[in-house]
């Protein structure tokens, strides 16, 4: 166990959890941002690529364990929802969060989240201010070009009323499963996940399940970094896979599973396959005025490779005016910095894997 692991103790770290396919490169990357940021959360990765890691690839994956606590399962025989159900059991943590391959998690920020869940019982899932990198791959290594830099919608569910908070999360969803759960109450949001055969709805159901069973509140601190590039694996619109025989499989037992759930809650038997579809349909009629009727998008930040460290000084100053974090504000330009080099950095060769050890070394003294 490293040291700051030690300090923050096995009650306060949550397991990240991990699922990756394909992209051995990309998860060493967000595990070398994890190590310049000196985290003390576990991190649980379910491999299920066609070959096992290269000699490269392990020896790197050895030298980060030096300062992280990571748990590494090779089965290519696992789907993505397989994988996660496989990584929550595996959990030995009190908390958990999934976190994609490519995308990033802020370890202070997840600190953050677990003590507002044990200060706060009725929460369920806790997020915070978070922001979507757009990019492009660069090349074989997966290296990646910058392209801007947008908040990434995130918005609390408080509402005492069961629907209300599921009505508000239809209207303006967002992806929950980022956020920090208990683990045995995200085992049991993920339960019925591994039986779907549309993978559209084993994302949307463990949301909306987890909004249904309880708060979800986004804190004031800096959270996730999601990035949207030509390179995510599988993303197939909504309205194409409505042609499809498992999306209304999918729907038909989104339906019972979130009506089952608002059972549970108190709402009346002969009403809840009636409003459970309410929220189904108030969902997909948002995403086809979005995605179809498209906003002007506010580009925020626009940079190119050669000017990647701009970023640094230009985000940091944006973000410090537009929100309240206190004493995070002047680390925002280090956790993107920490994200650039981890992105970009070539680690194919072993003079290449000296350096990036030495840094790290350095950083986590």
């Amino acid at each position: 166990m490293t040291e700051a692991a030690v300090k923050f103790g096995v009650v306060n770290k949550c397991g990240l959890l991990m699922p990756t396919k394909n992209r051995q490169d990309i998860c060493l990357r967000q595990l070398i941002f994890y190590a310049l940021e000196k985290s003390p959360h576990p991190i649980y990765i379910s491999d299920a690529s066609d070959a096992p890691m290269s000699e490269a690839q392990q020896r790197l994956l050895t030298s980060l364990t030096d300062v992280l606590d990571i748990y590494y399962f090779y089965d290519n025989d696992l789907n993505n929802v397989e994988a996660i159900e496989f990584l929550i059991n595996e959990c030995k943590e009190n908390y958990c969060a999934y976190i994609g391959d490519d995308d990033y998690l802020i370890p202070t920020g997840i600190s953050r989240a677990i003590e507002y869940l044990i200060e706060n019982e009725s929460v369920r899932i806790v997020s915070g201010e978070s922001w979507l990198l757009e990019s492009d791959l660069l090349d074989q290594s997966n290296r990646i070009s910058f392209k801007h830099i947008s908040p990434y919608f995130v918005a609390d569910r408080v509402e005492q009323d069961v629907m209300d908070r599921l009505r508000a999360h239809a209207m303006e969803y967002w992806v929950t499963l980022f956020g920090v759960h208990r683990t045995r109450e995200f085992k049991e949001d993920w339960l019925h996940n591994t039986k779907m055969k549309s993978r559209y709805f084993t994302e949307l159901m463990p949301n909306f399940i987890g909004v249904s069973r309880g708060a979800a509140v986004v804190l004031r601190q800096p959270f996730l970094i999601r990035k949207n590039h030509h390179g995510r694996a599988g993303y197939v619109s909504p309205l194409k896979r409505m042609h499809d025989d498992n999306w209304m499989a999918g729907l038909g037992m989104g339906l019972s599973v979130l009506g089952d759930s608002l059972i549970e809650r108190g709402v009346n038997k002969s009403n809840a396959a009636d409003l459970a579809f309410e929220v189904f349909e108030t969902y997909f009629s948002r995403w086809v005025g979005k995605h179809y009727v498209q906003p002007q998008r506010y580009r925020i930040l626009e940079t190119s490779l050669n000017r990647v460290k701009r970023i640094y000084v230009r985000l940091t100053l944006w973000i410090t005016s537009k929100t309240h974090f206190g004493e995070q504000s002047h680390r925002i330009g280090d956790y993107f910095g920490n994200l650039s080099y981890s992105l970009t950095v070539p680690i194919e060769s072993e003079r290449n894997l000296e350096n990036l050890r030495d840094r790290i070394k350095s950083t986590c003294q």
